[in-house]
């Protein structure tokens, strides 16, 4: 009896030790994932409380998570591990590897004090808490991933294909109505079929804020040959380069939002636009007067 009382006393001894041989009074729990996105577009999602919902999992398990007070390059993340304690303090970080790759990093560490039992329960909680930051990690991986999530719609850098379009330009008091744009759309065409020419895409757009309510605005048609100029009339030739292109769906607010967004990105890419952007006007507005249905490419020359 008093052999196996030693035996279970010495387990008992070994058991302790061992909590304080292999499990530190500083626990560490650090977890990163690479993903193909830009930097500053993923800090903005981890830095902004009202972009959470968009990539944050819905059910992080027994640990509850609230959003901290963001810094010039990481995010304060609070945890609650025990509903009797108060919340630990950790960090998100972006690392920019190139100009579309990154690698998410997520630390956090607390003291565990020195009960042994204290220490182990804590270090079992604590791989616990990696398996889930490593969810949500993975789930804010695969929302960056898809430019579509952090700008509304797709943006793709291409090259530009039509360079010679005839284009007129007119001014307004506030932007024009569908009627006036394809008044002079129409003209456009009709002077392009009267010259033996083709259309070779839809139509282009592009409006200017003069001031004083007035925007100017110019449409222009690609053609498959260069034409002579008229009085309203006139050659506008586009550079070949690259461009960003992307489709939306929706009336004149979702256009002008995609335009912002492209701005955005050119931004975030730190590229140079050395061009007017322009609308491409997939629908016939004049055909369909449901908004919900017009179809709009974006274009924005950049390099």
């Amino acid at each position: 009896m008093k052999k196996i009382f030693l035996a279970t006393l010495g387990i008992l001894l070994i058991a302790i030790a061992c909590t304080y041989i292999f499990i530190p009074t500083t626990l560490k729990v650090s977890t990163e994932v690479p993903a193909n996105a830009n930097q500053f577009a993923v800090f903005r999602m981890i830095s902004s409380e009202q972009n959470w919902k968009n990539w944050f999992p819905s059910s992080s398990g027994e640990f509850q998570f609230a959003f901290g007070t963001p810094s010039y390059n990481s995010q304060e993340v609070m945890i609650k591990t025990d509903p009797s304690k108060p919340m630990i303090g950790s960090q998100m970080q972006v690392v920019s590897i190139d100009a579309d790759s990154v690698s998410i990093g997520w630390e956090c560490s607390w003291n565990i004090g020195y009960n042994p039992w204290v220490r182990y329960t804590e270090y079992k909680k604590a791989t616990k808490l990696l398996n889930t930051m490593n969810q949500v990690l993975d789930s804010l991986k695969q929302f960056v991933e898809k430019k579509s999530n952090i700008y509304g719609y797709e943006i793709r850098e291409a090259k530009v294909k039509d360079t010679v379009l005839m284009a007129t330009k007119f001014e307004t008091i506030g932007y024009p109505d569908v009627a006036t744009i394809y008044k002079n759309i129409n003209t456009i065409r009709s002077y392009i079929a009267k010259n033996g020419a083709k259309e070779t895409n839809y139509p282009m757009l592009h409006f200017s804020d003069m001031g004083n309510n007035t925007i100017e605005t110019m449409i222009g048609i690609p053609t498959n040959k260069i034409l002579p100029d008229t009085k309203t009339i006139f050659l506008k030739r586009l550079i070949l380069g690259n461009i960003l292109e992307g489709e939306v769906k929706g009336g004149p607010y979702t256009t002008k939002q995609a335009l912002k967004q492209a701005e955005v990105y050119i931004r975030d890419y730190k590229k140079t636009p050395p061009a007017i952007p322009f609308e491409m006007l997939v629908t016939d507005r004049s055909a369909e007067s449901d908004t919900s249905k017009w179809i709009t490419r974006i274009y924005y020359p950049i390099f």
